[in-house]
């Protein structure tokens, strides 16, 4: 009998405990969470003066090593990496919505000199600044206006290739693109990518045997899609970066349960760089090589 009295009383202890460490967990996280928005609003008020890790640290309330583990651990990447991504996010805003010339925007945003910002921008955003420029130009207000451009992607997409699913929030009725890139941030131009005229069953083409990031985005279409390129935070998203897969001949693996699923995005995302309602409007500048993450059949 003392037994069994003293079994439950384990068990009970034993749920407090449990209890006790999960309601820690939540605190701690909500607390990481409130200390990386500190910095991260920071960031964005500062795009021309990046700040330090020391400073980060500080107002996170933090020790730079400490800080440096939690930013990447909330965000997905390096605080550093975070911050130059919002600064190419303030770049893509001033060429999109001012008419300000290269030099004025490095200015502004404090850039060595234009030759270095437009090569760093189209390494992380995948267009050149004048190139993205021009293209906005020919946007249409939402996309509804981008039915003939896609049309040409759709008739790209191989039979066969490497296949998974994307889901989106009830309600959502707009592109979806799926897009695979060799590191963990969306950025630059990818290895494929698929759109698609909705959520479902995407193919992209096939690659080679590797591991690749995959980012899955989705754009309404009663959206403006120059506001989307200008700010990415209206674009839904897989995740804060690239979903880890692996190739192994016609398979994906590392695909979640029940498909890609999209979400709007978070406070502490870090920003899409990759424009890929732009990508849709590259052939039309006459250049048929931004077709080639469309056409790598198996």
């Amino acid at each position: 009998m003392k037994s069994g009295h003293l079994r439950d009383r384990k068990a009970a202890a034993s749920e407090v405990v449990s209890a006790l460490q999960g309601s820690l967990t939540q605190q701690t996280e909500e607390h990481y969470r409130a200390a990386v928005g500190r910095v991260i609003r920071v960031m964005r008020e500062r795009s021309a003066v990046p700040l330090s890790l020391n400073e980060m640290a500080g107002l996170g309330f933090m020790s730079p090593f400490h800080f440096n583990r939690v930013f990447r651990l909330v965000t997905g990447i390096p605080p550093g990496l975070f911050q130059s991504a919002l600064r190419f996010e303030a770049a893509k805003r001033l060429l999109l919505t001012t008419p300000l010339h290269m030099a004025e925007i490095c200015d502004e945003l404090g850039f060595l000199s234009p030759a270095t910002f437009a090569r760093q921008f189209k390494a992380r955003v995948g267009l050149a600044p004048e190139r993205l420029r021009r293209l906005a130009k020919m946007i249409p207000e939402s996309s509804l206006g981008i039915e003939d451009p896609l049309a040409a992607f759709e008739a790209l997409q191989p039979p066969q290739g490497l296949t998974g699913e994307v889901t989106a929030p009830e309600g959502f009725e707009g592109l979806t693109a799926v897009a695979l890139f060799k590191r963990a941030t969306p950025e630059g131009w990818p290895s494929a990518c698929a759109v698609r005229r909705s959520a479902g069953t995407f193919v992209l083409p096939q690659l080679p045997e590797g591991t690749y990031h995959l980012l899955a985005a989705g754009l309404d279409r009663r959206e403006d899609i120059t506001a989307c390129l200008v700010d990415s935070d209206r674009i839904l998203r897989s995740s804060s970066r690239g979903l880890r897969i692996v190739i192994r001949g016609r398979r994906i693996e590392g695909l979640p349960e029940g498909g890609v699923r999209l979400r709007p995005a978070d406070p502490l995302d870090p920003p899409i760089l990759f424009a890929f309602p732009a990508l849709l409007l590259e052939p039309l500048l006459g250049d048929q090589s931004a077709l080639a993450p469309f056409e790598r059949a198996g």
